[in-house]
C-alpha cells in the first residue's frame, strides 16, 4: 500500500467528530461496566442476606409465591404457637399502637390489620 489513508482527505471537523465519538463510546462502555458491577454487588448482597437469614428463619418462615406471582415470606402456622414468636408479635403490636396513637389507629391482629397496607402507610407517612 502507498500509506495513504483510505478516508483521506479529511473534511474539516471529521477528526474532531471521530475523537468525540470515540470518547463517547469509551464513556458508554465504562458506565455499562460500572452498572454491571453494581448489579453484581447488589446480587451478591442479596445472596449473603438470604444465607444469613436462613438459620434464623428455618422452621419459622415459609416462602413462596402468592396468587399474583409475587414472592412472599410469612411466618409458618406452627411457629405462631412458639412463645418467642408470640412475644415478638405482642411487642410489635404494642410498638405500632404506641407510634400510631395520635392517628387513632389500633392494631389488634397483625395479620388482619397489616394486610391492606393502611397501617404500614400510616407508619411511613
Amino acid at each position: 500500500s502507498s500509506g495513504i489513508n483510505a478516508e483521506w482527505p479529511l473534511r474539516p471537523g471529521d477528526e474532531k467528530d471521530r475523537s468525540f465519538s470515540s470518547k463517547i463510546d469509551t464513556l458508554t462502555n465504562t458506565l455499562s461496566r460500572k452498572k454491571r458491577h453494581q448489579k453484581d454487588q447488589v446480587d451478591e448482597l442479596e445472596r449473603e442476606k438470604e444465607e444469613a437469614l436462613r438459620p434464623l428463619t428455618s422452621g419459622i418462615m415459609e416462602t413462596g409465591m402468592d396468587e399474583s406471582g409475587d414472592y412472599k415470606r410469612q411466618v409458618s402456622n406452627e411457629s405462631l404457637k412458639d412463645p418467642q414468636v408470640q412475644a415478638l408479635s405482642q411487642q410489635l403490636k404494642e410498638w405500632i399502637n404506641d407510634v400510631l396513637t395520635d392517628d387513632h389507629i389500633v392494631v389488634k391482629n397483625l395479620c388482619e390489620d397489616l394486610s391492606d397496607g393502611q397501617v404500614l402507610s400510616a407508619l411511613i407517612g
